[in-house]
């Protein structure tokens, strides 16, 4: 509970620091996110009646302009998820980091104005100053938008597909949540953080950082030209940039093994009994072929997904 409320908290201090400078842009993650988890269950519907219709058509019990709408909303749940992801991860995300980097980074900045000067001089007090300015930076950029509107999309979908799974029989739905709440809880008993292991090599990261800044700087590179270390200096970065990946490869592929064979193995079970349990709905003739097709498609891509 506390947890929760800290997001919460988190989150009505982060929008309201965007919300200053582009109201109307929140309100459109929040729209954009409804109405992508919308067309993510529409297409489920979609999905059926145009294999059902179109069966239909080709039988002659049904006229082709009557099923022509059902084509057009086929290709705006095809065409509209890409759309819409694409305005949010590049316009909504580009405007808000560039908020982000003034005015939240100017609030930082004027919180670190404040400590005293002695701890400056102080490995430890250093260490930490920088894990806090740091990882605040790049979890509010990772807060909004890209939480937000997966978590609001993903949460408005998942109802819907899961109505929809329920209208074949209401039983499915125990078939998929509880191996979903299996899954969560040995996620959350067998996970690997990579980056609690990491927290033990700060310093050779930020040595890493501070080279790489020097690189980057004009001025820095004109003075080692004049002084002649420029070539040790890119060498030295280079060594440290291969050995820091070398070292990153060695905590992925620590546990990389049980995490392929572990990881989303319960969900990937379920997923396949309920598939075979629409063939049989199906064989008995309690659902259509056009909703075989479409929830079949659901609990092998959206519905795991989301």
């Amino acid at each position: 509970m506390k947890e929760a409320r800290k997001v919460l908290d988190t989150y009505k201090k982060l929008l309201s620091i965007i919300a200053r400078r582009a109201p109307v842009m929140v309100a459109m993650t929040f729209v954009l996110a409804i109405v992508s988890g919308a067309l993510i269950f529409a297409s489920t519907l979609v999905n059926q009646r145009i294999v059902d219709d179109g069966l239909r058509v080709a039988s002659g019990a049904m006229a082709f302009g009557d099923y022509f709408p059902w084509l057009a909303l086929l290709v705006a749940t095809m065409v509209l998820p890409p759309v819409i992801d694409l305005f949010i991860f590049s316009y909504i995300t580009s405007r808000s980091q560039m908020i982000l980097n003034t005015d939240y980074k100017g609030e930082m900045l004027q919180k670190l104005g404040r400590v005293k000067y002695e701890h400056f001089e102080n490995s430890q007090s250093v260490e930490i100053i920088d894990k806090a300015t740091s990882r605040a930076m790049n979890s509010a950029r990772h807060l909004y938008p890209m939480y937000l509107f997966n978590a609001l999309s993903g949460a408005v979908a998942s109802i819907g597909l899961l109505w929809q799974l329920g209208q074949a029989k209401w039983w499915l739905l125990l078939t998929t949540l509880i191996p979903f709440a299996l899954q969560r809880w040995y996620d959350a008993k067998h996970s690997y953080n990579i980056y609690d292991e990491l927290e033990h090599y700060w310093n050779k990261e930020r040595r890493y950082s501070i080279l790489a800044g020097f690189l980057k700087s004009r001025d820095y590179l004109y003075e080692g030209k004049l002084n002649g270390c420029a070539d040790f200096l890119i060498r030295t970065y280079r060594d440290r940039l291969h050995e820091r990946n070398k070292e990153y490869e060695t905590y992925y592929f620590k546990h990389l093994k049980q995490h392929l064979l572990r990881a989303g193995s319960i969900m990937n079970l379920a997923s396949l009994g309920n598939a075979l349990l629409l063939l049989y709905l199906y064989s008995q003739g309690e659902i259509s072929v056009g909703a075989l097709v479409a929830l079949t498609m659901m609990v092998f891509s959206s519905l795991p997904t989301h």
